[in-house]
């Protein structure tokens, strides 16, 4: 049994979500939700009106010069480059966590600021993830022009931003920019009629975002967001899945170890990551990351799906070979979501790279209804 099985119903809904590359349009009921305001007091306590939770959505600081999502570490400016803030949504129990948008589709040029978790995976992973995607769903007739990595406006020379600027033939710019700081991701979106503007409301939205001075970003390294493509497909038998009960957290707990965590990021030596497939399924970009030995055979697979911080793992059990009911599980598959992970199934070996294709494709593209909020 799955514990977590509404996280995982609302998958394809969720990462279309997290994908928006337009202004989304806040309905009369989501601009009420969303307006609620949130006191935050000098020491940093969350105070509400009557009937409200405390700490969930969009804060306003003790001088109100910007916002801050729950218990992030950031705040955000509630004006960018002469943009006023036109909307901002909070969606607490379903994985999206929050954004604001400055501007409109009317006004040219629109910002999208989203303040999310990473899940157990590597934060960094995130944000290569968030650029990938990114790449992988450039419209027809777009150019990626710019690659880079930059200090944050105003703090000292680490690199802790992926920036990435793509222009049409016509004029048009977009440009994406991600960091991460604790377990916590920022992802800038801009885009607009004129590369001038949007670089310069990008700077501007840079500049305005703060970050509390206990928490460290983590340096960007391009040899870490840059994984080359793997020299050849993996080759090799399908596994065959068991049937464990994983609704026990005793069994997890002894297939993963403690704290279930993946592998650490970056690897432990050159090319032992590499890209086994970047592409996409109904329009959700995804990845297929296989990690290999030094003679290049697999063994295990990471395929972040989309750039909101999910993604399903498949690594070698801590138990491996332990029996429950005759069943063996060598590999577990997990799923990685900013709310926690959940085992999802045991395998007697590492499934081939078509099992895990058709698991990736069966999640991205099966429509199933996002379930109501908690």
């Amino acid at each position: 049994m799955i514990r977590h099985l509404p996280a995982l119903l609302a998958l394809p809904l969720l990462l279309a979500a997290c994908q928006t590359t337009k202004p989304t349009e806040l309905s009369a009921q989501e601009k009420r939700d969303t307006s609620t305001t949130l006191t935050l007091s000098a020491d940093g306590r969350v105070s509400a009106q009557s009937g409200q939770k405390a700490a969930v959505g969009w804060v306003d600081s003790p001088d109100a010069a910007g916002l801050r999502f729950g218990d992030a570490p950031f705040l955000v400016p509630r004006q960018v480059a002469g943009m006023n803030l036109s909307g901002r949504r909070a969606s607490p129990g379903r994985d999206i966590d929050g954004l604001v948008q400055y501007g409109t589709a009317g006004q040219g040029t629109w910002a999208t600021l989203f303040v999310y978790k990473a899940s157990a995976f590597d934060a960094d992973l995130t944000v290569m993830t968030s650029t990938q995607s990114a790449a992988i769903m450039s419209a027809p007739g777009r150019r990626l022009v710019l690659d880079t990595t930059a200090s944050l406006p105003g703090g000292d020379a680490t690199p802790v931003l992926r920036q990435l600027l793509w222009q049409e033939e016509v004029g048009r710019a977009s440009t994406l920019v991600a960091l991460s700081g604790g377990d916590w991701v920022v992802k800038l979106r801009v885009s607009g009629p004129d590369r001038a503007r949007v670089e310069q409301v990008t700077q501007a939205a840079l500049a305005g975002l703060r970050v509390d001075p206990q928490t460290k970003l983590s340096p960007v390294l391009a040899e870490k967001l840059r994984p080359q493509a793997c020299p050849s497909p993996q080759q090799g038998p399908q596994a065959t899945k068991t049937a464990l009960d994983m609704g026990s957290s005793i069994v997890e707990a002894a297939l993963l170890g403690p704290g279930g965590h993946v592998w650490t990021w970056p690897p432990e030596a050159a090319g032992e990551v590499c890209i086994e497939l970047e592409g996409r399924e109904e329009r959700r970009p995804f990845l297929l990351l296989r990690r290999q030995d030094a003679d290049g055979k697999a063994k295990g697979w990471l395929a972040p799906l989309g750039d909101a911080g999910i993604a399903l793992e498949c690594a070698p059990g801590v138990a491996s070979g332990l029996e429950m009911e005759g069943a063996k599980a060598k590999y577990v598959l997990r799923l990685h979501a900013p709310g926690g992970g959940e085992v999802i199934a045991g395998y007697d070996a590492l499934p081939n790279r078509e099992q895990m294709l058709k698991i990736i494709r069966d999640m991205l593209g099966a429509p199933i209804p996002l379930p109501p909020a908690a």
